[in-house]
């Protein structure tokens, strides 16, 4: 995108472009979670259709921007693929819980089917694996007024540690013909159809689906329904969860920490600082807010914390320039969990967090299950630590 200014002299520059929209992910992840949250309180039935509409609205709003910044990042660095494990039903599970409430504001039939022939765990960018899914759901929401979604994920074939995986999302929309499924995939490739979109999410989910050893792809017939697909080649992971049920790790920490309940929260901006001690709380824990790293470390010499949610862009000191100081420290803040909270999530970003010796990482836009995922996984590892210390 050329450089370019408007009429008030602003700059509208391709790098000026992805900041506001990177400035605008976070505050339309905040109030997705802060819908998503809503949603499990008691309310009146046009209350909860209210609010899972916005958060609906929300949710598309934020896979706009997340097109528009991951198109160009891609353009400009490579698609940046990390490797971690993770549990692939608990993975889909996540996502279904998003898309199962959007599909209740349009009164369409949300299901997921998995193969029984599929490992549990994986080592793969589970991350990457959730944007791909989203952009297929996001699309067949948009095109899917009466009917059902599905969402399955098929064994396709194991060789040796590797296993492939197709995924698949089908929908009862009005489908299309074969010439416009030449348009497909490309950059900005659009359909005929008036539904709004960058043009951007599909030729992403290819490129994606090719640098983790797969393809993408789609049939469709006009006026009956469409079904996307990509594959995968993963390493399957020998190792097993402790416990897969969220609430019995919770459970399971309080067991052997009584102590585990307080959280810090590192961030310069209160919106932001809100949403997570809203999730936060949610889940049962206290919280505890700085605004910047010094506040912080003055918070740490006084004050016992179970872990720390920490962000990269604060005045003053670095998120991992604070992390580096609390590392430094005596015990036991030395080895408090500290986990990233950042929008910065560059392989150099990370890079640095975990020579810092980061504890996790969750990208901003934030997500509920992702902030309490990443607290689990740090508490749990915690304990186990103590453990074996003791």
């Amino acid at each position: 995108m050329p450089h370019t200014q408007n009429n008030t002299g602003v700059d509208l520059s391709a790098t000026a472009i992805a900041e506001v929209i990177h400035e605008l992910r976070a505050p339309l992840g905040g109030i997705e979670a802060m819908a998503g949250l809503l949603c499990k309180t008691d309310m009146t039935p046009e209350q909860d259709k209210l609010v899972r509409g916005l958060m609906a609205a929300a949710t598309h709003l934020r896979a706009v921007a997340n097109d528009v910044l991951d198109g160009a990042a891609a353009s400009k660095h490579g698609l940046g693929i990390h490797d971690d494990r993770f549990h692939l039903h608990q993975l889909v599970q996540s996502i279904a819980v998003s898309a199962e409430s959007r599909a209740g504001t349009k009164a369409i039939k949300f299901a997921t089917v998995m193969d029984d022939r599929l490992s549990e765990q994986f080592v793969g960018d589970a991350r990457r694996i959730r944007q791909m899914l989203e952009n297929l759901l996001d699309n067949a929401m948009k095109v899917t007024s009466a009917g059902s979604i599905t969402l399955s994920v098929e064994h396709v074939d194991r060789r040796g540690q590797f296993e492939g995986l197709k995924f698949t999302v089908a929908d009862t929309g009005p489908g299309f013909s074969a010439e416009e499924q030449k348009k497909l995939f490309r950059s900005y490739g659009r359909l005929a159809n008036g539904v709004n979109g960058t043009g951007l999410g599909l030729s992403l989910v290819r490129r994606l689906a090719q640098a983790m050893g797969g393809e993408a792809g789609c049939k469709a017939v006009q006026g009956r329904g469409a079904q996307f697909w990509f594959t995968l080649r993963l390493k399957t992971s020998a190792r097993q969860d402790l416990d897969t049920t969220p609430d019995t790790v919770v459970d399971a920490i309080a067991k052997h920490d009584t102590q585990v309940s307080r959280i810090l929260i590192v961030d310069d901006n209160p919106a932001n600082r809100m949403i997570m001690a809203a999730i936060l709380e949610h889940f049962g824990y206290q919280t505890a807010e700085a605004e910047s790293g010094e506040i912080a470390l003055d918070l740490l010499a006084h004050e016992t914390f179970s872990a720390i949610m920490l962000d990269q862009t604060l005045p003053g000191m670095s998120g991992v320039e604070t992390l580096l100081t609390i590392r430094a420290m005596s015990a036991p803040m030395a080895s408090i969990p500290v986990i990233p909270v950042t929008g910065r999530v560059s392989s150099a970003d990370r890079k640095a967090f975990a020579q810092a010796g980061a504890n996790g990482f969750v990208e901003k836009p934030v997500t509920a299950r992702a902030v309490r995922d990443a607290i689990q996984d740090a508490l749990m590892l915690s304990c186990e630590s103590k453990r074996s210390a003791a």
